[in-house]
């Protein structure tokens, strides 16, 4: 199954795909936390076979920059010829976070069937109906976006767009890290474990989903709680009046 109603189109914070209150409200409270840096624009939804090439091994560049740091083993034979037999690249779209015109962010969607079943399924888990969903996966940033909110506009649009296009969740395989930001932004455990991967240098992992109005309130708590604590350091470093 290859992702339905894939139309390229740009987009920045101030752009709006959907204009349902709640999401507007968390594109709004995103808009405050860079007031002060260029927006980032996002890009998306980007597919293998109407990229230009350039395009590609622009995307897969930064990709391979970012895994060869702490995650080579997805750079693996494995992992590829996992991908070619399950074709992830040619039924994924890409979402691409971009400052300035240089590649800050990557991430892509994928319908059924997904990564994870494959990843998981010596662990003999019965998964729910995912068939709606689309798996976010291969999320990366660069270092110098950590203090902003481009992960999380990244994130929003790309879920905003599969949204608008008839999915009704994600699902996402994440390591611990990973985890423990995805659930600030809404997502729970599908399972209370971490899987050990032997695919992926027996990495633990978690599975975890949610469905749209749970990412949207949980994603906005998570950042109306970052202003507040931008708010308070530059309270406290306020100069005393005289």
């Amino acid at each position: 199954m290859r992702m339905q109603g894939l139309d390229t189109y740009f987009i920045t914070p101030q752009a709006s795909i959907l204009e349902q209150s709640p999401l507007l409200m968390l594109r709004r409270s995103l808009r405050k936390h860079d007031l002060n840096i260029p927006a980032a624009t996002i890009q998306g939804p980007l597919l293998l076979d109407t990229m230009s090439t350039e395009a590609v091994l622009l995307i897969r560049g930064f990709q391979n920059e970012q895994f060869q740091r702490k995650q080579a083993y997805l750079l693996g034979e494995a992992q590829q010829a996992l991908e070619r037999e399950l074709a992830i690249h040619e039924r994924c779209a890409y979402f691409v976070a971009k400052r300035n015109d240089v590649i800050v962010g990557v991430l892509r969607l994928c319908p059924a069937p997904f990564e994870f079943e494959r990843l998981l399924a010596h662990t003999g888990k019965t998964w729910p109906d995912f068939s709606l969903h689309v798996e976010v996966s291969r999320f990366v940033m660069a270092n110098c976006e950590c203090q902003t909110s481009t992960s999380m506009l990244l994130i929003v649009e790309a879920c905003a767009w599969a949204m608008s296009h008839g999915y009704e969740g994600i699902v996402a395989l994440c390591r611990p890290a990973t985890r423990m930001i995805f659930e600030r932004y809404g997502l729970s455990t599908v399972w209370p474990d971490y899987f050990c991967i032997p695919t992926r240098n027996n990495q633990r992992y978690a599975l975890l989903s949610s469905r749209w109005q749970a990412l949207i309130l949980g994603a906005t708590r998570a950042s109306e709680a970052a202003l507040a604590r931008t708010r308070q350091t530059a309270t406290r470093h306020d100069p005393i009046p005289s």
